[in-house]
């Protein structure tokens, strides 16, 4: 299995996995170790501008492919295939968005749409699995997941000072909802 890249280079490769097949076979405290600095600067603060190459963005990478791979199987006929713990990922994605409510900027909630993680992975995961009834909590993981990151952009800022629709971080998350349409 190949990582799938969206676009985004680092020169910190070398603490990360470097194949879907690693991340699918990470044990919890690996994907802890992977996700707790990437909580950490969320917490901190100290984000860059969403869609900019930085440590954090390439760890969300690597989780975010973690969800699973598009790949035609012809014996099953699947053409999404979840990730080993994908069901765990998605609910680390959910943790990273209501942890970053207090930023302000919403990194994640922007990276995750510069990604388009909604387009790559949470579409094609619901169509794969839903209608099966042993992908009950995968599905409603992905819905819950998907509910987080389409919430109108006047309550994700809801509380921000005013002039926040003029802001980079409210344009780019109006942008990402209308390209979720």
């Amino acid at each position: 299995h190949s990582l799938r890249l969206r676009g985004l280079h680092s020169q910190h490769h070398s603490t990360l996995p470097h194949s879907l097949h690693q991340l699918n076979h990470c044990t919890a405290a690996r994907r802890a170790a992977l996700i707790s600095p990437f909580l950490a600067l969320i917490q901190s603060h100290n984000m860059a501008v969403a869609g900019q190459t930085v440590q954090w963005a390439d760890r969300l990478l690597h989780v975010c492919a973690a969800i699973g791979m598009r790949d035609m199987d012809p014996d099953s006929g699947h053409i999404y295939h979840k990730g080993v713990e994908s069901g765990e990922v998605l609910k680390d994605l959910i943790r990273y968005l209501q942890r970053e409510d207090k930023s302000g900027s919403h990194p994640c909630l922007r990276q995750l749409g510069e990604f388009q993680t909604m387009q790559k992975d949470l579409i094609p995961l619901l169509i794969e699995y839903a209608g099966q009834s042993r992908e009950m909590k995968l599905t409603f993981t992905t819905v819950r997941l998907i509910a987080s990151m389409t919430m109108p952009a006047s309550i994700v800022f809801e509380g921000a000072e005013d002039g926040v629709e003029k802001t980079q971080p409210f344009q780019d998350v109006v942008r990402h909802l209308i390209a979720y349409k």
